[in-house]
């Protein structure tokens, strides 16, 4: 049903206050525009001063006030576009207008974040499915409530919902001059570099160095990556994904993890994962099923919740919220004989060995590396030790100095780097230490973080 087939049935009573109940409850569905989007009802009614609703965003300073009025003429006798014009506000018309309300005479001021609009354009902007929407469109979608402008009609809104060439020649200026006049600064900016983005990622030969720079929101990754990684041309694009992976962190990425559910999002692990970093990794044995599946090895993919990659009989996941992946019950610590090996080329940190009658702590105090130490103790001391945990040390991930410590929790099942490691050193952590390399061919753990063999480094896009 439409908006205006729900204030129809809003309107069949004749007790005022159920009238306005029933109009809320209504415009309660301006959710389904922007999923990340609070509204909170004022309880009052078409008041010329105190709006209706107030729509916050979870996390964000932002907020904008929505004023309802029965029909335009009601807009015009509340004067709002005079009073209203310095507000981040919102006025929607119950009832459309015969004519579009973008040829109404204006009173706006330049500058002006002052949305008027009615409920047959709120039902064209919300009209596409998400799922099925390309980027632009979804993004014009999510920005409607937080930074749509001017009058907006129906005829305007389906000009907003087709923009998924804006900024092509072909569309030029007046698209570009479409996205200024309905979209105040900020949301103007996300749709077009948005745009700039998905040229970027579909033409492989292109050489300009984009414009594109910042973080990138939720809400644009949210339109835009799902897409993305279903086009075959941008998935084979690695220069792309390195690019945009400067844009956001993987922090990020989990984020919108249940939009990815189900996508294979290798591309982009591929080239961000010596460059992102995670707090976790967890390894679990695959459960057997009689139904045939299509092999997955070596596909990065959410699922549970949280990334991960099938390898032979166990799957590998990693997060950053430390709450996401849990300690493994039922963990053994291993014999020291079967860790030593895995910790070849490693840095030793600190760990904790368990014999049978002492047990001993070894913590490096200065030296980055206790390697001999702990030789020295298991050689010297006549006792079969067991490994509850050890500490490794890698680079610090990013711009960061100096090295971070991974966690190897054998009691836990689980990786721990409470400063953050790249996905590289995590990953490498919980096959080659955690599980003891076990079933690892050769060249295993690169080949699932795409790392290519030595050779001439592919085309890079210039920031």
């Amino acid at each position: 049903m439409t908006l205006a087939d729900l204030l129809a049935s809003a309107e069949d009573t004749p007790d005022p206050r159920a009238y306005i109940s029933r109009v809320k409850t209504v415009m309660a569905e301006f959710e389904r525009l922007d999923a990340t989007a609070r509204i909170e009802d004022t309880h009052y009614f078409n008041h010329s001063a105190i709006p209706d609703f107030v729509v916050t965003w979870e996390g964000e300073r932002a907020k904008r006030e929505v004023f309802l009025r029965h029909s335009y003429e009601s807009v015009d006798d509340a004067d709002d576009e005079q009073y209203l014009a310095d507000a981040d506000a919102m006025v929607v018309a119950l009832r459309p207008a015969n004519e579009e309300p973008e040829a109404r005479e204006s009173s706006f001021t330049v500058g002006s974040r002052l949305l008027v609009t009615d409920t047959a354009a709120v039902d064209v902007i919300g009209s596409h499915e998400s799922a099925q929407a390309r980027p632009l469109t979804t993004l014009v979608q999510a920005n409607f409530l937080r930074g749509a402008r001017g009058h907006v009609g129906p005829a305007r809104a389906e000009q907003l919902l087709q923009m998924d060439e804006a900024l092509t020649p072909a569309a030029g200026e007046q698209t570009q001059s479409l996205i200024a006049e309905s979209f105040a600064e900020d949301a103007a900016a996300r749709i077009t570099r948005t745009a700039e983005l998905i040229a970027l990622a579909l033409d492989r030969e292109q050489q300009a160095a984009p414009t594109v720079r910042g973080q990138l929101s939720l809400a644009e990754l949210r339109s835009l990556l799902p897409w993305l990684l279903r086009q075959e041309n941008a998935r084979s694009n690695a220069a792309f994904w390195r690019y945009a992976g400067t844009l956001f962190t993987f922090e990020d990425l989990e984020g919108i993890r249940h939009d990815l559910a189900g996508l294979d999002v290798s591309p982009l692990v591929h080239a961000n994962a010596g460059q992102w970093h995670a707090k976790r990794a967890y390894v679990v044995l695959l459960v057997s099923s009689d139904e045939p599946e299509k092999p997955r090895d070596g596909q990065w993919s959410f699922e549970n919740g949280a990334l991960g990659v099938d390898i032979g009989s166990h799957r590998l996941y990693l997060a950053h919220r430390g709450t996401m992946l849990k300690k493994r019950p039922g963990s053994v610590s291993p014999a020291w004989a079967r860790v030593q090996p895995t910790l070849d080329g490693q840095r030793i940190g600190s760990i904790e060995l368990k014999g049978i009658r002492r047990s001993v702590r070894l913590t490096a105090e200065e030296s980055p590396d206790i390697r001999a130490d702990v030789e020295e103790v298991t050689q010297s001391l006549d006792d079969a030790y067991f490994v509850d945990r050890v500490t490794v040390r890698a680079p610090a991930p990013g711009n960061q100095e100096g090295l971070t410590n991974l966690e190897i929790r054998y009691d836990e099942g689980l990786v721990v780097a409470d400063t953050g490691a790249t996905l590289t050193d995590l990953s490498s952590a919980a096959l080659n230490v955690l599980e003891l390399g076990r079933d690892l061919a050769p060249g295993a753990v690169d080949s699932l973080l795409g790392i290519a063999t030595p050779g001439a480094p592919p085309r890079e896009i210039e920031a």
